[in-house]
Order: C-alpha cells, then structure tokens, then sequence
C-alpha cells in the first residue's frame, strides 16, 4: 500500500513538472 502511494505521489509530482514545462513553452510562444 505504500509503495502505491509513493508511486501515485511520484507520479503527481512528473505531472506537475510536465505542466509546468508546457505552461512555459506556451508563453514563450505567445511571447514571441
């Protein structure tokens, strides 16, 4: 069971960063 909440939480936590880097790439692209 804890071994699927750290795996749910990594998951979370690639996801996040995922957006985080399309949120970027979509304002520099507006930027430009």
């Amino acid at each position: 069971m804890a071994y699927l909440a750290e795996s749910t939480s990594s998951f979370k936590t690639c996801l996040s960063l995922v957006a985080l880097d399309f949120a970027k790439v979509s304002n520099s692209r507006n930027l430009r």
